[in-house]
């Protein structure tokens, strides 16, 4: 749960989250099963698309709970702008004070301090805890690891990355929001483990 925000919201959002997936799996469902391959595939590629329109949509009207960055509706495009190289798709994991509850911005460090652990703030320290463990196995002096996924027909393909540290371009300061400054075109960062998909 993302910190500042009430249980009774938590829920409201669960409950539509719940709804939309069921509506999705029973329309995939309907469009799958027993069919031709191809048909599979368009099915699914159907399915994703009203999955995206639907967070789109929620992002729209403010009411996505979770994350950071703006959440109020008036960054409703990051819903459904493509991943790619050029624009990646940013998670920061580890310790995010944002995600405790109580937090306060602190303009010296630019950061949020203080507050009590919420389950957000829980399960990103402990992504981050497994990330940092998996850098000192694979890749102790590098700060990229990259992951890669193996298709059903055995092909690998280039799958997300996890970066530490500052992101190339070097780190972008963020308000108190958790947003870029006005202006900028790149997410909101700070120096952390960090799952980057793309």
């Amino acid at each position: 749960m993302r910190a500042g925000v009430d249980h009774d919201t938590i829920r409201a959002f669960a409950a539509a989250l719940a709804e939309a997936a069921q509506a999705l799996f029973e329309r995939l469902h309907r469009n799958a099963a027993g069919r031709p391959e191809e048909n599979r595939f368009a099915a699914v590629a159907d399915a994703y698309v009203q999955a995206l329109a639907w967070r789109y949509n929620l992002a729209r009207t403010g009411s996505i709970v979770g994350g950071t960055g703006a959440v109020d509706g008036t960054n409703a495009d990051r819903f459904r702008t493509p991943i790619t190289d050029d624009s990646p798709n940013l998670d920061r994991i580890g310790r995010i004070g944002q995600f405790r509850d109580d937090s306060v911005w602190n303009p010296l460090t630019r950061t949020y301090v203080g507050g009590t652990d919420t389950p957000a703030s829980r399960i990103a320290a402990a992504y981050g805890r497994a990330a940092e463990a998996r850098f000192a196995v694979e890749c102790p002096s590098g700060d990229v690891l990259v992951n890669t996924v193996t298709l059903p027909d055995g092909t690998v393909v280039t799958g997300n990355r996890l970066v530490r540290g500052t992101p190339p371009g070097g780190p972008v300061p963020t308000s108190p929001r958790g947003s870029p400054p006005a202006g900028s075109t790149r997410p909101a960062w700070r120096p952390a483990v960090t799952r980057s998909t793309s």
